[in-house]
């Protein structure tokens, strides 16, 4: 008697609890949040764009990736060198830099829907008349992959507002391995049907030296010079072990320039038949590129030309107001 009492007070004691359970399962609603522990920073979106081919007098085609960046208040675009030069590889493995890819062209980023992809392109060459000698700025190491060049246009200056600022590049000793990042793109007809980047999740699984690492993740053709970020993240801070912080993520690591096959690592002796792996010029590319003696000149000389753009716009503002109000 006993025990049958014990099983119908267990049996209803379970029953009670998956009722309980199956309502709060129902009764559980999961609110939009600003953002997920995954979710790049939003403002990186924007940051990123396509670089396109002009075909015939008004057909663009997807080329290739990179992304705006702010420094010390002037936008310039970052891409891998090859989109805007061609490579050859001499027969002892030597890099070779040959003709530029020209013309060139940025898709702007616009969240107006009604204005036309037609007007959404801007030359990247126009700035320096057609002299793609002196329009980009490249590392002093002839293997680093990586090109920069003025993003502003002589008819818009909304590109400022779209540039990430300079202090989003991480530092190579800042990257980990077995750090998870985010990938910004337009690979074929995705991104460049709508303008808007193709997001893909990856982990730094080794670093090759502090201007390349290699990268775990799926990648496509037209993802060339897309901007690699890490993701956020809860960090311990070393100076009160304590203690988490959080870390908004979004700082740029790199950026994709391309694909190395198992052959490229000998020193591994790992099999033919994998895939190949991704490769990432690292930030400190960057950084060392923007810092050096030679960009600092480069810089001056388009900073020049960035305030007098502006000043020139700020005088036509000043004229049609005066125009409206005089009539």
């Amino acid at each position: 008697m006993c025990k049958v009492i014990c099983y119908t007070i267990l049996f209803f004691t379970l029953l009670s609890t998956f009722i309980i359970c199956e309502n709060l399962a129902f009764a559980y609603e999961e609110k939009e949040v600003y953002m997920r522990t995954t979710a790049p920073f939003p403002k990186i979106f924007i940051a990123s764009f396509s670089i396109e081919k002009k075909k015939g007098t008004t057909r663009f085609i997807p080329h290739a990736s990179g992304f705006y960046l702010n420094y010390d208040g002037v936008p310039y675009g970052i891409t891998a060198r090859h989109v805007v030069q061609r490579r050859r590889v001499t027969k002892k493995g030597k890099i070779v830099w040959e003709k530029y890819t020209k013309p060139l062209f940025i898709r702007i980023h616009t969240e107006d829907e009604q204005v036309p992809i037609a007007k959404r392109h801007k030359e990247i060459s126009i700035l320096n008349k057609l002299n793609y000698e002196t329009l980009y700025s490249f590392h002093s190491d002839s293997s680093v992959d990586i090109a920069i060049f003025p993003a502003f246009f002589l008819s818009n200056l909304g590109e400022i507002a779209l540039a990430l600022p300079y202090k989003f590049v991480q530092t190579d000793d800042l990257v980990m391995v077995g750090e998870d990042v985010h990938i910004f793109g337009f690979p074929g007809p995705y991104g460049f049907t709508e303008g808007k980047s193709v997001v893909r999740s990856g982990t730094v699984c080794y670093k090759i030296d502090k201007y390349h690492y290699l990268l775990d993740a799926n990648t496509w053709p037209g993802d060339s010079g897309g901007m690699v970020v890490s993701k956020p993240y809860f960090g311990v801070p070393k100076d009160n072990l304590k203690s988490y912080q959080w870390q908004i993520g979004g700082k740029i690591i790199g950026l994709y320039i391309g694909r190395k096959s198992p052959q490229d690592f000998k020193e591994f002796n790992l099999p033919e038949s994998l895939e190949a792996f991704r490769i990432i010029a690292s930030s400190q590319a960057i950084v060392e590129t923007i810092e050096s003696d030679e960009f600092r000149a480069y810089h001056n000389k388009w900073k020049r030309l960035w305030v007098e753009i502006k000043k020139q716009q700020e005088r036509e503002r000043t004229t049609e107001s005066k125009n409206k109000n005089s009539t």
